[in-house]
């Protein structure tokens, strides 16, 4: 049985969560540099994160392009048992989930208008990072 606070954040047993590996695991600061060439660290919290969330009965699968080749899946395979991260499955296409995570997303909220304006200044955390670190140089 659940817990109180448990149910009071949302936990909901049984559900999958899918996780874009790129930018959301695998911190991506140095960006691509080839489909089994993963040198960043995770990004910060998201191993603690994945541990709850599977504590509280969520499936936790991890989608990647890197996945369309044998190497990029073992790649991103490696790096996970590397950094000690357990997941439920690895993929090349998005799982029907609950929800998405990922960096490179916008939530649609029926508005497009609203929706078109995100898409026109979009910039993900990493981006804005890198832009942040250029300004302070």
């Amino acid at each position: 049985m659940e817990n109180s606070n448990a149910i009071a954040l949302g936990f909901t047993k049984n559900a999958s969560i899918g996780l874009d590996f790129d930018g959301v695991i695998h911190g991506y600061k140095n960006g691509w540099q080839g489909i089994s060439n993963i040198k960043d660290k995770p990004v910060k919290g998201v191993k603690s994160a994945i541990i709850l969330l599977r504590s509280k009965g969520y499936k936790i699968l991890i989608y990647s392009t890197r996945c369309v080749k044998q190497e990029g899946r073992k790649a991103i395979s490696d790096y996970l048992k590397k950094w000690e991260i357990t997941v439920d499955g690895i993929s090349k296409e998005k799982p029907a989930c609950m929800c998405y995570v990922d960096d490179r997303s916008i939530q649609f909220n029926g508005d497009w208008p609203k929706t078109i304006k995100d898409i026109v200044g979009f910039e993900n955390y990493i981006d804005k990072e890198m832009r942040g670190k250029k300004t302070n140089a």
